[in-house]
């Protein structure tokens, strides 16, 4: 596996809108990409990507992961897993010390994937749309 950083105008031009459909089925809301960079985990096998997400720097060393999740062809088999463990290890290798993510409180797969990471929730966010959960994982030896 490898990953690949794309810039957010990169992104935008060229795969948002189909990763984006591939993974939520719905079209791309534009007006939401607020990312500084993207990472895209792919398969060196078959040279296609495995997962992929939106991330914005919240710090110097802490980033939320926003938008993203595994392509149909990945989804629910040990690649997914694999393929965010990879992400993960990018994310230490590069500085950063903690990574968060929000999600529905009723998206089981995604909560399920980032506990097996080691991801803890905590926060609770309720608007108009749902009731989410802010999730952490801190990388840094130590930090809890």
């Amino acid at each position: 596996m490898r990953v690949d950083k794309f810039t957010r105008a990169e992104w935008l031009e060229k795969y948002a809108s189909d990763a984006h459909w591939a993974v939520f089925e719905e079209d791309f809301p534009v007006q939401n990409m607020r990312a500084d960079f993207i990472l895209c985990v792919v398969d060196l096998a078959k040279n296609i990507p495995i997962i992929y997400s939106t991330v914005s720097e919240l710090t110097a060393t802490s980033v939320c992961m926003e938008w993203g999740g595994s392509f149909p062809d990945y989804r629910g088999t040990p690649y997914t897993k694999r393929a965010f463990a990879v992400m993960m290890m990018y994310f230490k290798e590069f500085g950063y010390e903690m990574v968060s993510f929000l999600t529905r409180n009723d998206n089981y797969p995604m909560l399920k994937l980032g506990f097996s990471a080691g991801f803890k929730t905590t926060g609770l966010n309720t608007n108009k749309d749902g009731v989410f959960l802010e999730n952490t994982l801190y990388l840094k030896e130590g930090d809890k």
